[in-house]
């Protein structure tokens, strides 16, 4: 199983801010797999971009080796 680990995560929520996606990405630690929560961030009333968020996420994870799987809420996903 890959592991995400820590950086990784600062780096996503980087890349979060310099696409101008209001997200904040964290992560759980989980028995067996590890798991993550979105946060909608800075609710200026701007438009919340969901689709392109799940795709640059989907695109981040694939880069590191991992696919990802959503909730029914997408708002957690977890590294498969």
């Amino acid at each position: 199983m890959k592991i995400i680990s820590f950086q990784d995560i600062i780096d996503c929520n980087q890349m979060l801010r310099e696409k101008e996606l209001a997200f904040q990405l964290h992560i759980r630690d989980a028995c067996g797999k590890q798991s993550f929560w979105i946060e909608p961030v800075g609710n200026d009333g701007s438009e919340i971009k969901y689709e392109d968020l799940y795709h640059v996420l989907d695109a981040f994870f694939e880069q590191r080796g991992c696919k990802i799987s959503f909730s029914e809420d997408k708002l957690n996903f977890w590294v498969d």
